[in-house]
């Protein structure tokens, strides 16, 4: 395994890159192109992740859409970082004010002569 390890000039804490060990998959760390760049709890970048998902189908209008889960999976637990997103009835709340991404993916299935989608985020 190869390995990149900085030691503090004051004989303190180390920083350690490690490649992995079993995998032939390249693994690529782009940092911007800024002059003193601080990574960590301090920095200001991610400081909250929140995933919800819907937990049942349905079929019809739904507005807003009212099953919603935290997501629950194995491998994370959300959120991460803060408090969450808390949300009732289908209406999200945001624990502070900031940028946010949001992403949701939709499937369908056609019946018929049915063929019409919509889809809206709103937000206020």
């Amino acid at each position: 395994m190869s390995s990149i390890k900085l030691t503090a000039d004051s004989g303190g804490g180390t920083f350690e890159i490690k490649a992995p060990a079993s995998s032939g998959n390249t693994r690529v760390i782009t940092l911007p192109d800024t002059g003193n760049l601080t990574l960590g709890p301090d920095n200001q970048g991610v400081s909250m992740i929140d995933e919800y998902r819907v937990h049942t189908s349905f079929q019809g209008n739904a507005d807003p859409v009212q099953n919603f889960e935290r997501s629950d999976t194995a491998t994370m637990n959300f959120p991460i970082g803060g408090s969450g997103m808390t949300e009732s009835s289908g209406i999200f709340t945001f624990p502070q004010t900031g940028l946010y991404l949001l992403q949701f993916q939709v499937n369908w299935f056609f019946a018929g002569d049915e063929r019409e989608v919509i889809i809206n985020i709103e937000v206020s």
